[in-house]
């Protein structure tokens, strides 16, 4: 199927038939999850793939939102193996295993699986009740299944701002205090590149193995 189909007609499934998923199809979805980035490639990611009658009740007493989809995929994170970011403020275990999500329910749509997005729930009563270890924390839900006859998009799903009331487009590193950001060059170094205002000019160090090399940019 050609992406931009996928991106643009994937939809939140809120009714599942009781047509199983098959397995070489969900194989493909895991599978889409596993190659997903993550933050220096930490791959925090715990995906726990819930189809038992069991695990499926446990579901069903943490939010109301399964809407009988016969599979259901636990997101989790390592949150003891997550990259902070400068500023400690923030890390990638929410970042990266969002991304795994997303891999995980666009391949679904592409395999002729729909999907719905879960955040009703209590993460910590649901990873208790599916006895998730202490380290992880549950990111979402992901109901996997086919469609019930009838079922599709909601009147709105295809209501979208304009592109220019969501873009802007911003020129050099103008009104940049201060930034960070790591690339390997070609000599398979780590370099690292710190940006800043001074005097009204821009400028910025490029930083490889403690050697502070410092350009000023008009």
């Amino acid at each position: 199927m050609d992406f931009s189909e996928v991106i643009k007609n994937r939809y939140s499934c809120k009714k599942f038939s009781d047509v199983e998923v098959k397995k070489e199809k969900l194989d493909k979805i895991l599978e889409a999850g596993r190659v997903a980035p993550t933050a220096k490639n930490l791959q925090e990611q715990h995906i726990y793939v819930v189809q038992s009658e069991k695990g499926l009740e446990a579901i069903d007493k943490a939010t109301p939102c399964r809407y009988q989809a016969p599979v259901v995929l636990v997101v989790a994170y390592n949150k003891n193996n997550v990259f902070t970011y400068p500023g400690g403020k923030r890390d990638s275990g929410i970042e990266d295993a969002s991304i795994v999500a997303t891999h995980m329910m666009l391949a679904a749509y592409n395999e002729g699986i729909d999907s719905c997005w879960i955040n009703f729930f209590n993460p910590d009563e649901l990873a208790k009740a599916l006895g998730l270890p202490e380290e992880e924390e549950i990111l979402m839900l992901l109901d996997l299944g086919i469609a019930a006859d009838g079922t599709g998009a909601l009147p709105n799903h295809n209501s979208r701002k304009e592109l220019t009331e969501t873009i802007t487009k911003k020129t050099g590193i103008q009104n940049v205090t201060f930034g960070t950001c790591s690339y390997i060059g070609k000599d398979n170094a780590e370099y690292y590149v710190n940006f800043k205002s001074d005097d009204g000019k821009n400028v910025y160090s490029v930083i490889k193995r403690n050697k502070d090399i410092t350009v000023s940019v008009n």
